[in-house]
């Protein structure tokens, strides 16, 4: 896991496009973590059922919601926050 991280920061310092972040490399990290947790005895619970999957969705939206107003506020003012 500290291999991972360190060898992203290095990538993000050494490219041109610093500011994408690799969709597929945080769910990796993530999941590689519950992996470990689990394998290290930990009780670990990963989302089942529609209630779980509805919650995630609702969080998505607010935060989706709370961009899009911050942004609209920036654009509108001209002069940042």
């Amino acid at each position: 896991m500290l291999g991972v991280m360190a060898s992203y920061a290095v990538s993000l310092c050494s490219i041109s496009r610093c500011y994408v972040i690799s969709t597929f490399l945080v769910v990796g990290v993530g999941l590689t973590y519950l992996r470990i947790a689990a394998v290290e005895g930990f009780d670990v619970k990963y989302p089942r059922g529609w209630r779980s999957w509805m919650k995630l969705l609702l969080v998505n939206l607010a935060l989706l919601a709370a961009t899009y107003v911050l942004a609209s506020r920036i654009i509108h003012r001209g002069n940042g926050l």
